[in-house]
């Protein structure tokens, strides 16, 4: 969680009292992986989760650990998805990815047009154009897409990801304290 911490003003704790950002680890309905929005996590139920990470293992390989904890955490800064962003959607075949989103994931159509074919309003968006290596955007295989050629979506998180969260939490940059004087005598 603490990866965005290298141009973000924020940081991660542990904490027994009083926690913005809870995470459960739970199963069935609502399971899976995912994450309030930005200070959405604020208005949640203290006694509800702003987080879910269902199903790790000690088989999850280290870089999808780090993908999904990345992912999530953007979430909970306030990042949306990067590919609902107009330029990325509309490379979408919507009747490709109905079928796929419903076989590989069990979606339904509600879901895929919420997650996937629904762009963003890009006038409520601050920030860089649409970036298709960003941890926020799903890889989408070129098999969904109008041109045949993927979406290859974010790994980890990329130099536009952090020049974004550096301006969003912007890192205090002061100047430091001038020497004292030397008195007069």
């Amino acid at each position: 969680m603490n990866a965005w911490t290298k141009t973000a003003n924020v940081k991660f704790v542990e904490s027994k009292t009083d926690p913005q950002v809870r995470i459960a680890r739970v199963g069935g309905p609502d399971g899976g992986y995912w994450s309030y929005l930005g200070t959405d996590v604020l208005h949640i139920a203290k006694t509800d989760p702003t987080m879910n990470l269902e199903a790790f293992t000690m088989d999850t390989p280290e870089s999808e650990f780090h993908r999904v904890i990345r992912h999530e955490t953007g979430h909970t800064l306030g990042f949306p998805h990067e590919h609902m962003r107009k330029a990325l959607v509309d490379k979408i075949d919507p009747d490709k990815a109905l079928e796929y989103f419903e076989s590989t994931q069990g979606w339904s159509e509600e879901e895929v047009r919420a997650q996937v074919l629904t762009p963003l309003e890009e006038s409520s968006l601050r920030g860089t154009t649409a970036d298709a290596k960003s941890i926020m955007c799903y890889q989408i295989p070129g098999d969904v897409t109008k041109d045949g050629k993927p979406i290859i979506g974010g790994l980890d998180i990329d130099a536009l990801d952090f020049k974004f969260a550096g301006m969003i939490y912007p890192k205090k940059v002061g100047k430091p304290p001038k020497a004292p004087k030397a008195s007069k005598k």
